[in-house]
């Protein structure tokens, strides 16, 4: 099966890794992060479905959901992403 990845605005959230991971982890979640063109917007915690204007209806479900620990190495410093 193939898959397209899409990719959006970058932004820093100041909250630890794993309460990121658990709320990005619940697709019930999403509806609020929604544009104005999305409609009909359904979601239960694995999978959700809604319409974009001029696109059509979406359907999404997680395979998978894996939380990972990593370091960022910045000029001069080295900072780690806990929980």
């Amino acid at each position: 099966m193939s898959h397209t990845e899409y990719h959006g605005q970058t932004a820093e959230v100041n909250a630890p890794a794993g309460q990121v991971f658990n709320y990005l982890a619940d697709m019930r979640n999403f509806g609020e992060l929604m544009p104005k063109s999305v409609s009909d917007w359904q979601a239960d915690k694995d999978s959700c479905s809604f319409t974009i204007r001029s696109l059509g209806e979406l359907k999404i479900r997680y395979e998978k959901k894996k939380f990972l620990m990593c370091w960022c190495a910045l000029p001069n410093t080295a900072a780690a992403i806990t929980d």
